[in-house]
């Protein structure tokens, strides 16, 4: 919601249902409000992006190839551009874009790296609100952004990653070859969805302390 409202005043935005087909609902938009400039918001994940109710992805390319050449028809240089998080990551995201400019015949322009949280492709500039791409928290992939620090007081950030859960047992050893063994810190910041309204019970387990944040409530603090 968050950067929906902060959509450049002009833009023309569509939202997908999830419970459609995702590259079916583009046809059909396109159709009714062609473009040469198209910017799909989304999940992302190595080598495919969430749209709908299912994914665009390597293994389905070619499922979709009819509905993908329709989308630019005989347009002169259009692009697009998959605001999502990692898509071009190792060599399945090389392949995957590789092969959807094949197909759609437009310049795709993906990112290896996890989107939002201070980090985005430059065409976000021309879509949203400069305030909303400064104070949006979180990232265009399913799974926690985790920060990790060399140290314990938050201070020496050394890397940001996606993380597609938190369940981890590091021992003596370190989470990345660039962070010291044992003196880390990590702050994980996402969203979790419930599947039902009833009452939840949050659990933590660790070795050296942990805070737990809901909805900017401490509830705990251990």
């Amino acid at each position: 919601p968050m950067l929906l409202a902060g959509v450049v005043p002009g833009t023309n935005t569509h939202v997908l249902s999830p419970d459609q087909d995702g590259i079916d609902q583009i046809a059909a938009i396109l159709q009714q409000a062609p473009t040469t400039d198209l910017t799909l918001v989304a999940h992302g994940f190595s080598g495919g992006i969430n749209l709908g109710s299912g994914t665009l992805e390597l293994s389905n390319l070619a499922q979709y190839a009819s509905q993908l050449q329709t989308w630019f028809g005989l347009a002169d240089s259009p692009q697009l551009t998959l605001m999502a998080c990692n898509v071009a990551v190792g060599d399945a995201g090389t392949e995957f874009v590789e092969k959807l400019q094949a197909i759609s015949h437009a310049k795709v322009i993906a990112s290896n790296r996890p989107i939002g949280h201070g980090y985005w492709l430059p065409e976000a500039t021309q879509l949203f609100e400069a305030a909303t791409l400064r104070d949006y928290r979180h990232t265009l992939a399913d799974g926690f952004t985790g920060e990790y620090y060399n140290e314990r007081e938050f201070t020496e950030l050394a890397l940001t990653r996606v993380d597609p859960s938190i369940d981890f047992n590091w021992g003596f050893g370190s989470p990345d070859e660039s962070i010291d063994a044992d003196t880390f810190s990590v702050r994980w910041t996402g969203k979790i969805e419930p599947k039902f309204s009833e009452t939840y019970t949050f659990k933590t387990v660790s070795d050296d302390g942990v805070r737990l944040w809901v909805n900017d409530q401490l509830i705990i603090d251990q």
